[in-house]
């Protein structure tokens, strides 16, 4: 709204207006993802993984990827004690490999080689359309 030349207070406005459509504040993407498809809300805002993992349990949920949206990068890291194994997780998933395989369950994008999606995931290439893989 602001980049397309709108005011501070009419963005506020419209993020009052919004907001006072909201009719529930889950504690989590997946807990908002369980209450609305128990029915509450006509609409959900959410993570894309959310809606992955709900139709990959052959759950009734259409999604749509927007051309912009907020880059959420999520850190990990193993204590000085972790065992082997967790270490090596933490190796793989900043491996190209790992970063390849995260967006098939939507977890995350990093470079184009990684727009490859896995069931319940919408086509990259048109992203209001469900993939055929």
């Amino acid at each position: 709204m602001l980049a397309d030349g709108g005011k501070d207070d009419a963005a506020k406005d419209y993020l009052k207006k919004f907001f006072g459509n909201v009719v529930a504040k889950p504690s989590s993407g997946s807990n908002a993802t369980t209450t609305f498809l128990n029915g509450t809300g006509d609409a959900l805002i959410s993570y894309e993984n959310e809606a992955i993992a709900a139709r990959q349990k052959n759950q009734s949920l259409d999604y749509v990827v927007p051309d912009e949206s907020i880059l959420i990068e999520n850190p990990a890291a193993v204590t000085k004690d972790a065992p082997t194994s967790a270490k090596a997780f933490l190796t793989y998933v900043e491996s190209v490999d790992g970063r390849r395989s995260s967006p098939r369950t939507g977890t995350g994008r990093c470079c184009p080689a990684s727009r490859r999606h896995g069931p319940g995931a919408n086509d990259p290439a048109n992203p209001s359309r469900p993939s055929s893989t």
